[in-house]
């Protein structure tokens, strides 16, 4: 199957990223189905939604990242990384093109969730270093990153 299959539209533009990966627009449809397996859950795959695939130099789609259930000033991020795929980077380089994208429709937050044992999404969320808020309720973390009103993500949050 051709890159070009998984892309949104015939038009989209394919970025290649600082970790060699290839990222472009793809259907919700196509980020729910790759969320859905590697068990990210809450994702609407319809509606109000904006979906990004990486790709190494197969067609095979490593990563998705992906923007939704937005109601001004917040949105919620998702993002999946396939296992065999982490540690490139292309993780942090999605959440930089949610932030860009979240803030670009007047967005000043981006919330995400995951269970609270997950050592991997923690490991994430601190190489970013900027994650603002985190609450943890039976089981799930629920994180806060505070988008600048000129678009760019705060960070690192001092310790």
């Amino acid at each position: 199957m051709a890159l070009q299959e998984h892309l949104e539209s015939e038009a989209a533009v394919v970025t290649t990223t600082e970790s060699g990966a290839k990222i472009a627009s793809i259907s919700p449809g196509l980020a729910g189905a790759f969320l859905e397996r590697h068990r990210v859950a809450g994702f609407p795959a319809a509606g109000n939604c904006q979906a990004w695939g990486a790709f190494d130099d197969s067609p095979s789609l490593i990563a998705v990242g992906a923007l939704g259930a937005i109601a001004p000033p917040r949105g919620w991020a998702w993002i999946a990384v396939a296992p065999e795929r982490r540690r490139l980077r292309v993780g942090s380089e999605l959440m930089a093109l949610l932030a860009s994208a979240a803030a670009a429709r007047g967005l000043r937050y981006l919330s995400c969730q995951h269970r609270s044992n997950d050592p991997a999404f923690d490991d994430f969320v601190r190489s970013l270093g900027r994650t603002v808020g985190r609450r943890v309720n039976d089981g799930t973390a629920k994180v806060v990153i505070i988008l600048a009103p000129t678009g760019r993500v705060l960070g690192p949050v001092p310790r």
